[in-house]
C-alpha cells in the first residue's frame, strides 16, 4: 500500500507538473498589440490607459476570421484581452486593428459633426494592418494611422478696428467610408458648414479625405463677415494640413504653410 501510495503521489506530481507547464504555456502565446501611432492621437502623444481597441485576425488562405472584433484595453504598455489565445500552429494570418472601440464591429462608414466647437476626439478613427504574423510569445508591433485629415488654423487678425467673432469653414463634406485595409476615409454626399474647435487664437477641424473648394469665413466684431474661397483643396487621410487666416480691414487671405508637424507632411499649398 505505501508503494502504490507513492506512485500515486508521483503521478499526482506529474500530472501538476504538466498542468502547470500547459498554462505557462497558454499564458506565453497569449495575443498581445504593442502598439505605435504614426503621429498623435488628437487627444495626446500615445494611447491612454483603458483605451479599448477591436482586433480582427484572419489566416492566410481562409475565408473566415480566426478572430472577430476582439476587444483589447491598453495597460500603459501593451493592448490585452481576457482569454485571448492564439492558434496552435505556424500559418501566418493578417491582423486589423481600430480605435475606438465598438460593439458593432469595425466601421465602414461615419459620419463627422459638423459642430466640432466643444471637441472632436470622438472622430479620430485610427487603424493598423499587419501581414504574415504567426503565433508568438512576444507582443505584435501595430502602427496606428489616422483615417481622417486634420486642418490647423492659425488667426493673424491685422484689422486695426475689429476683432474675431467667429469662424466657419464651408464646403466640406462630413459624411465618408472607412477603408481599413488601405487606412483611408473617402468623402460621400453633400457638402456643410463646419464650426471648427477653438484652440488659443486659432483653430483645428477633423474631417473625412477630400478634395473641395472650401470657404473660410469670419465674422468681425462689428457684424461684418468677410470670405475667402480656395479651390480644389486636397485633404489627405492621415494629413494634418496647416494655414494662416490673415484678416486685414478690407480682405482675408489664406494661406497653407506645408508644415505639417506630427501627421503626413503634404506639399505646401498657398492661397492668396
Amino acid at each position: 500500500m505505501k508503494k502504490i501510495s507513492i506512485v500515486a503521489v508521483s503521478m499526482l506530481a506529474l500530472a501538476a507538473c504538466s498542468q502547470k507547464e500547459s498554462i505557462q504555456q497558454e499564458k506565453d502565446l497569449r495575443i498581445t498589440i504593442s502598439p505605435e501611432i504614426v503621429a498623435t492621437k488628437v487627444t495626446g502623444t500615445s494611447f491612454d490607459s483603458q483605451d479599448k481597441i477591436g482586433l480582427d485576425i484572419r489566416k492566410d488562405g481562409e475565408s473566415t476570421d480566426f478572430l472577430s472584433n476582439a476587444q483589447l484595453t491598453y495597460n500603459g504598455t501593451a493592448f490585452t484581452g481576457a482569454n485571448l489565445i492564439w492558434y496552435k500552429g505556424e500559418v501566418t494570418s493578417t491582423l486589423t486593428a481600430y480605435y475606438p472601440y465598438s460593439a458593432d464591429g469595425r466601421p465602414s462608414s461615419l459620419n463627422v459633426g459638423t459642430d466640432q466647437s466643444a471637441g472632436y476626439a470622438a472622430y479620430d478613427v485610427l487603424g493598423a494592418v499587419t501581414h504574415d504574423a504567426t503565433p508568438s510569445e512576444e507582443a505584435v508591433t501595430m502602427k496606428f494611422r489616422h483615417l481622417l485629415s486634420m486642418i490647423t488654423v492659425t488667426i493673424d487678425n491685422q484689422a486695426t478696428t475689429r476683432t474675431l467673432s467667429s469662424f466657419t469653414v464651408k464646403g466640406l463634406i462630413p459624411d465618408c467610408t472607412l477603408d481599413f485595409t488601405t487606412l483611408t476615409s473617402a468623402a460621400s454626399g453633400t457638402a456643410a458648414d463646419f464650426t471648427p474647435y477653438k484652440v488659443g487664437a486659432g483653430y483645428e477641424l477633423l474631417v473625412p479625405a477630400q478634395t473641395a473648394i472650401v470657404t473660410f469665413s469670419a465674422t468681425l466684431s462689428d457684424g461684418s463677415t468677410i470670405e475667402e474661397t480656395a479651390n480644389s483643396i486636397n485633404l489627405k487621410s492621415g494629413s494634418r494640413h496647416n494655414m494662416t487666416v490673415t484678416i486685414t480691414d478690407k480682405d482675408l487671405t489664406v494661406k497653407f504653410t506645408g508644415d505639417i508637424e506630427d501627421w503626413t507632411v503634404e506639399e505646401e499649398f498657398v492661397f492668396e
